[in-house]
């Protein structure tokens, strides 16, 4: 046990009370062990399923919170994150505490949005915030009935939905799915086999590679970089590399964020060991470019790359640590990355290719501290279609991203070159049949594929993820769109 993380108020005290025999206490990896009695003894904390009604407006109850035979049941956010306990009492009138607030605390819900009162201050809360998500999220401590574990089908259009992928699903089709209508989950499970060899069904936490998507976090560091005041898009690669050759001395970040840098698709492949990060930036400098900066749109890993190198010289922090701290936690994302969620093994998707199997991203060659750099920023994350559906919330919010810093990061910055789809950063904005915008990435290694439409004209996300292509995974996107969308 290192420290204490907060303390979980019983509902008797004064607001503030710091009550020894409730203090709320992690392991050396954060995980929450227990809460001590008496500030001397440890008593595990237990987690179980609660059998408890609803309350309006906030998501679910999300288990039950019991230690020296007091306790409470815990509730989650529409972000999936627990926002307290409550002790007595049910429906919209239940009593809450938020483990850091106090006795009298109403939750007032309307639609999706939640209001506490007599909060402690944010430096507390988040304390409370971090012990609770990792107790629902992450080791033992999580518990069996965690909503992103458990499959949902809702109304008639959830129903045509998984009747559609359950159908095929008999003719190869595997994957996780999750669909939101008006700010409503109406699907979300999961499909097929995730590993064949042990008889494993795909769920809707089973863990699979995103591809290309992991290009939107990549965009998203560097305009939270800017919001930090830590560097500015409009800047050259020369601020950040030494010995930059004077035809790409011209490269800005937006070159790179929106594929207009003129820089090369690839120069290796994802599982070459040799491909450090110094000789993956000296090969970038000694690459001839295809046009000249900031003349067309020509899809580059490579800039991704560079981008993802940038994010560590300008934060001072490994690439991976910086989107883990400033995007994934802050979103409630815990199963999110390339090594930090430390997947549990078996939790991950096992790819398939022909028939046979071709194993999975993170049990293919890497370097010590993650994925080669011929992949790293630009590729290769791992994910779970709950944690996507979270990314979707927190886009939704200004708590990581600003309105001013969403709006550059999603804005149609150049043509593709077809005329009807235009890339940001990381994003692609297309315009559908019906004249309504949505904002869309795929990505996929030949193996696995993802795919996330957010068509934010009519307030529907579309995410889902396949680790095999004996049904082609493209098409899927397609399909569950027009059922969506057909006209009664």
């Amino acid at each position: 046990v290192t420290r204490d993380v907060g303390v979980v108020d019983d509902g008797s005290h004064a607001p503030g009370a710091f009550i020894p025999q409730f203090c709320a206490l992690p392991d050396r990896r954060g995980q929450p062990a227990g809460v001590h009695a008496d500030t001397l003894r440890l008593r595990p904390a237990e987690l179980r399923p609660a059998g408890v009604a609803r309350l309006e407006g906030v998501r679910e109850p999300v288990g039950r919170f019991e230690s020296n035979g007091r306790g409470g049941t815990l509730a989650a956010d529409e972000l999936g994150r627990p926002i307290g306990f409550y002790l007595s009492g049910s429906g919209s009138d239940a009593r809450l505490t938020g483990g850091v607030g106090h006795s009298g605390n109403v939750i007032h819900a309307s639609n999706r949005e939640i209001f506490m009162v007599s909060l402690l201050s944010a430096k507390h809360f988040e304390c409370a915030v971090v012990i609770w998500a990792c107790a629902l999220t992450i080791g033992s401590a999580a518990f069996a009935g965690s909503p992103d574990s458990t499959s949902l089908v809702r109304g008639p259009i959830g129903e045509k939905l998984d009747a559609h992928l359950t159908a095929i699903a008999r003719k190869g089709y595997s994957g996780a799915v999750i669909v939101a209508k008006d700010g409503e989950i109406i699907l979300r499970k999961g499909f097929g086999v995730a590993n064949r060899r042990k008889g494993q069904s795909v769920k809707p936490d089973t863990v699979f590679t995103i591809g290309s998507i992991t290009k939107q976090f990549t965009g998203a560091a560097i305009v939270k970089l800017e919001m930090q005041g830590k560097l500015r898009v409009s800047e050259t690669i020369d601020r950040y590399f030494a010995d930059v050759p004077d035809d790409k001395k011209g490269i800005t970040l937006h070159h790179l964020l929106t594929h207009t840098a003129g820089l090369t698709d690839v120069l290796g492949g994802d599982f070459d060991t040799s491909a450090t990060r110094e000789a993956v930036l000296r090969l970038a400098m000694q690459s001839k470019l295809r046009s000249k900066p900031g003349i067309k749109h020509a899809y580059s890993n490579l800039g991704y790359s560079l981008l993802g190198m940038i994010v560590e010289k300008a934060s001072g922090m490994e690439y991976e640590a910086y989107l883990r701290k400033h995007l994934f936690e802050p979103a409630g994302m815990m199963k999110t990355g390339y090594l930090l969620p430390k997947f549990a093994p078996g939790s991950l998707a096992v790819g398939y290719r022909d028939g046979k199997s071709w194993g999975t991203v993170l049990g293919h060659p890497m370097l010590e501290d993650g994925p080669c750099w011929h992949l790293r920023a630009n590729g290769g994350i791992h994910s779970t279609i709950g944690d996507m559906y979270k990314w979707h919330l927190a886009l939704e919010g200004s708590e990581i991203l600003s309105d001013e810093a969403k709006a550059k990061y999603f804005a149609p910055h150049v043509d593709e070159g077809s005329g009807d789809s235009f890339y940001g950063y990381g994003w692609v904005t297309f315009t559908t049949r019906r004249g309504t915008k949505m904002l869309g990435h795929n990505g996929g290694n030949g193996i696995f594929f993802a795919d996330f439409n957010r068509y934010v004209d009519e307030n529907v996300v579309i995410f889902h993820a396949s680790n095999s292509r004996r049904y082609p995974p493209g098409r899927i996107g397609n399909d569950l769109a027009r059922i969506i969308f057909a006209k009664n």
